[in-house]
């Protein structure tokens, strides 16, 4: 890939930005730490487009694409101003055209690009120019952007302004938790159902008969603490092992999970959280700090205790702490698909959709297509089950 500055060198008001294209591991390209403080610096950092996390991900769990990192640069000071990473898919039956997407990994729960806070609009109006301007790919596929964020808009209201239509191909809300002060795991329980919360406690009390239960959540100092090995255990000890999507499961995923935790922990950016009875592990969950939002990555435990309910409880203790003992965490996001169990104690929601921005006259054609097949779709499905009804 050529790291040299586009042709289409485009000046805005505040100074000239050029999109420099990479192949996101060849570090030798680009200095690793402009990226790492793009990061801190975004109006929306995205621990999914953290280095630290891309890097392992793509080194040690390749899709078989090549990936692309679009990167607009201020000329002057050599400030990364924005960021996207996407692979160019080739053309199937469903999509005819060449599209760029977000990477396709089980791994990657949120895409989006990294943009400053301080040149959003800069950044994005070069990245979507530089695409518009080319013609390889016709229009570029996201996932689950946050409706109401402010970096969502600014995407839209960019592509609006240069031509480039949006369509949307999904929408749904996915369990958040919004911190309170000093809440306490009863005070959660509040917000559950009634039947929610007997069940809850009536769970409780089993694992209480069995012995001690503590909770802690702390963050560790690398892959090889304790605490990581545990999650792996019990993560390969339930219904995962079954469906075969336990990070342990492969030497591969392993190797990646290991490295990102390893170069997180560094920035003491992962917390470990676990439920414990009499002083064993019996569910773990693997969190990752993205700004002020913790995201919950992922959770194992042991499904001999599962009539303590231990996947519920730890979403329980873990959101309490937080708001007990991490006051810069403002919200903890699941990444659980729709219809988790998390729904079921976690009540505040993050409203997500899916799009497609397309440019050329073949993809426009194309999406509107789509989208009229899908209003067809969902109004045939809603007279079919009001005639059931």
């Amino acid at each position: 890939m050529s790291s040299t500055c586009s042709e289409a060198e485009k000046s805005l008001e505040e100074g000239p930005v050029c999109i420099r294209r990479l192949h996101p591991l060849d570090v030798s390209q680009f200095d690793l730490m402009k990226w790492r403080t793009l990061f801190s610096e975004s109006i929306e950092p995205n621990v999914f487009l953290d280095p630290e996390f891309v890097i392992p991900l793509i080194e040690e769990v390749p899709t078989g694409l090549c990936p692309i990192l679009l990167i607009a640069e201020d000329l002057r000071t050599g400030r990364w101003l924005g960021l996207c990473l996407f692979e160019v898919a080739c053309w199937s039956l469903l999509s005819p055209l060449p599209m760029a997407r977000g990477l396709a990994s089980p791994y990657a729960f949120q895409q989006g690009w990294l943009v400053s806070r301080e040149s959003e609009k800069r950044a994005i109006d070069a990245l979507l120019d530089y695409q518009l301007q080319q013609r390889e790919w016709h229009g570029f596929q996201i996932k689950n952007l946050p409706v109401k964020s402010m970096q969502t808009q600014l995407m839209i209201e960019a592509a609006e302004r240069l031509g480039i239509s949006v369509t949307t191909t999904g929408e749904w809300q996915r369990a958040e938790y919004v911190t309170g002060r000093n809440q306490t795991t009863e005070d959660l329980l509040q917000a559950c159902s009634k039947s929610r919360r007997k069940s809850l406690k009536r769970c409780r009390r089993a694992l209480e008969e069995l012995g001690e239960v503590q909770y802690r959540l702390e963050p560790v100092q690398s892959s090889r603490d304790p605490q990581v090995n545990d999650f792996l255990r019990l993560e390969k000890s339930g219904w995962k092992l079954l469906s075969g999507t336990a990070i342990g499961l492969k030497s591969a995923d392993e190797a990646f999970f290991r490295r990102m935790i390893d170069g997180l922990a560094r920035e003491k950016r992962v917390l470990f959280g676990e439920l414990q009875l009499n002083g064993q592990t019996i569910a773990s969950t693997c969190n990752l700090q993205s700004g002020d939002t913790l995201v919950g990555f992922k959770i194992g435990w042991d499904p001999a205790y599962s009539a303590g309910a231990p996947g519920l409880w730890s979403e329980l203790e873990m959101a309490a702490a937080v708001s007990q003992r991490y006051p810069e965490i403002t919200r903890i996001d699941s990444c659980a698909v729709r219809g988790s169990y998390v729904e079921s104690v976690w009540k505040d929601r993050q409203e997500l959709f899916s799009g497609t921005f397309s440019w050329s006259r073949r993809g426009k054609a194309l999406q509107a297509a789509k989208s009229c097949y899908r209003t067809v779709r969902d109004l045939c499905q809603s007279s079919v089950k009001s005639h059931d009804e």
